[in-house]
């Protein structure tokens, strides 16, 4: 994980796109956000992301600016919802699965608030579900 700039979702203009989420399945990890920019196109997308283990935010929210959160925010994320992995080293930590096999996403919203998702892996996608971009 080496925390990456903003927008890897390469969306235009991300804080104009309203964020919705439409479906989690904890058994299946499945996370599910609808992407809608009301502007002059009146785009829609969707958001996908698989194997999710967290997710802590609103159900619907403005910006669309998701990052892949660095090593440091992501143990720091770790210890602050799971106190039992404090003792536990930033590498034996990084290399414990699930953290192993995960990368955290992080969405700051057009207001500043942030959105964790951990998960494998993210995509959006068109309205005949063709991969644009995947994360």
């Amino acid at each position: 994980m080496t925390g990456e700039t903003g927008n890897i979702l390469e969306l235009p203009d991300p804080d104009s796109w309203g964020c919705s989420v439409t479906h989690l399945a904890k058994g299946h990890g499945l996370l599910t956000i609808d992407l809608i920019n009301r502007g002059v196109t009146h785009q829609a997308k969707g958001l996908e992301f698989t194997h999710v283990d967290y997710f802590s935010g609103w159900t619907a929210w403005k910006g669309a600016d998701f990052r892949i959160g660095t090593d440091q925010e992501f143990v720091e994320l770790i210890r602050r919802i799971a106190p039992r992995y404090e003792s536990v080293s930033e590498h034996d930590l990084l290399n414990t699965h699930p953290f192993d096999t995960t990368r955290l996403y992080i969405c700051k919203t057009a207001q500043g608030d942030l959105i964790y998702i951990n998960a494998m892996g993210g995509r959006t996608f068109d309205a005949d579900n063709n991969t644009i971009v995947e994360a």
